[in-house]
C-alpha cells in the first residue's frame, strides 16, 4: 500500500512485504509520474502486482490531484480518495508536520481501515468537465476579490486622493475583463449541462427551488453524479459539515453541534443560497421557516445552519424523486428526503 500527496509527490508504503528501495518523492509532472510508475513496477519482482495488490490512498486537497487521479486510474490502480477530516482525527498526539510524515500517516490509515475502502470511480466526461469549469470560475472570483476589495477600501477611505481614484479606475478595467471571463465559463457550464439529458433534467428541476442558482446546482450535481457516497440527504449534509450531531454523556445532554470539517465549498454555496432566500423581498417557505426558528429564540447561526440543512434536503428530494419542487417539501423536508 502507499499514499500519494502534495507536490512533489510524497510516497509511503505499508505492507507485510519488504519495502522496495528507491526514492520516496516524485515530481507531479509527466516525467515524475513516469518515474513513479517505473518504481511501482519493481514491486512485481518481489511478488507484488500494483494493479491487484495495491490500495492507493490519496488525499485530494492539492490543486494537482486531478492529474494524479487520472494517471492512477489509467494504470488500473485501486484508488481510495480520503477526506482530510478523517486523517486529522486519526493523528491525535502527532506533532511532527512534513509532506513525508503526512504520507506515512495516511498510508497507516489506509492500511488500518482497508476493509472500509471505497474504490474511486471516475465520473462521466461531462461531470469531469463541470468540475474543471467550477474550479476555474472559483479561482477567477477569488483573484478578483483579492485585487478589488483592498483597492475599493482604500478609495473609500481616501475619497479625495487622486492616486487612489486612478488605481480604482485602472483596476476596474481588469475587473470587467475578469467578469467577462466568468460569464464565458458560466455559459460553457450551461452548455455542458444541456448536452447530457440526466443533468439537463435535474438542472431544470433544481433551479425551481428558491435561492438555488447555477453554481450551487452544478456543484451539487458534481457531487451526487461524481461518486460521492451519499445514500440520503443526511449523509450528504454530513459530507458538507452541516449535519448536527448529538452530544450526550450520562446525565449531561449538550446542544447538538456540527463538524467544522467537511466540504467547505458546499457549505459556502448553501450558506449563500440560504442568505439569499432570507433577504428576498418575496415570501418563500425557506424564509418563513427561518423566521419561525428565530421566533423560537434559536441563535442566528443555529437557525441559519438549520436552513442550510433544509435547503439541502429539499434539493436532494427533488433530485432523487425527479419531481417538481413543491413548497410543502419545506414543511415536510425530513419525510421528503
Amino acid at each position: 500500500m502507499l499514499e500519494a500527496a502534495n507536490n512533489p509527490l510524497a510516497v509511503a508504503q505499508r505492507a507485510g512485504a519488504p519495502q522496495t528501495p528507491g526514492p520516496s518523492r516524485f515530481a507531479t509532472t509527466s516525467k515524475g509520474l513516469h518515474d513513479f510508475w517505473k518504481w511501482a513496477c519493481k514491486k512485481a519482482e518481489l511478488g507484488q502486482t500494483p494493479e491487484t495488490d495495491w490500495l492507493v490512498g490519496l488525499e485530494p486537497t492539492a490543486p494537482h490531484h486531478e492529474l494524479l487521479l487520472e494517471f492512477l486510474v489509467a494504470h488500473k490502480l485501486c484508488v481510495w480518495t480520503l477526506r482530510p477530516g478523517d486523517i486529522t482525527r486519526s493523528l491525535v498526539g502527532q506533532k511532527e508536520k512534513s509532506d513525508q510524515r503526512d504520507a506515512e500517516s495516511i498510508a497507516d490509515y489506509v492500511y488500518r481501515y482497508q476493509d472500509e475502502a471505497i474504490r474511486y470511480v471516475p465520473p462521466c466526461p461531462e461531470v469531469a468537465r463541470l468540475k474543471i469549469l467550477l474550479s476555474r470560475r472559483k479561482n477567477l472570483v477569488t483573484h478578483r476579490e483579492a485585487i478589488m476589495v483592498p483597492i475599493r477600501m482604500r478609495a473609500e477611505a481616501l475619497p479625495n486622493n487622486k492616486e487612489a481614484e486612478a488605481d480604482l479606475a485602472h483596476f476596474k478595467a481588469l475587473e470587467k475583463a475578469i467578469n467577462a471571463e466568468i460569464k464565458v465559463i458560466e455559459q460553457e457550464i450551461t452548455k455542458c449541462i444541456q448536452a447530457k439529458k440526466p443533468l439537463r433534467e435535474s438542472y431544470a428541476l433544481l433551479t425551481q427551488i428558491p435561492g438555488v442558482g447555477l453554481v450551487l446546482v452544478t456543484y451539487f450535481l458534481t457531487l451526487v453524479e461524481g461518486g460521492i457516497p451519499c445514500a440520503n440527504a443526511r449523509a450528504l449534509a454530513s459530507y458538507g459539515g452541516i449535519a448536527p450531531f448529538r452530544r450526550e454523556s450520562g446525565s449531561s445532554v449538550h446542544k447538538g453541534c456540527h463538524c467544522a470539517l467537511g466540504d467547505r465549498e458546499l457549505k459556502r454555496l448553501l450558506h449563500m443560497a440560504s442568505v439569499s432566500t432570507i433577504a428576498s423581498k418575496k415570501d418563500n417557505p425557506f424564509k418563513s421557516y427561518y423566521l419561525r426558528l428565530k421566533e423560537r429564540e434559536r441563535p442566528g447561526l443555529v437557525a441559519l445552519n438549520n436552513l442550510r440543512n433544509k435547503l439541502l434536503r429539499v434539493m436532494f428530494a427533488v433530485y432523487k424523486s425527479g419531481k417538481l419542487y413543491d413548497p410543502k417539501m419545506v414543511e415536510a423536508g425530513r419525510k421528503a428526503a
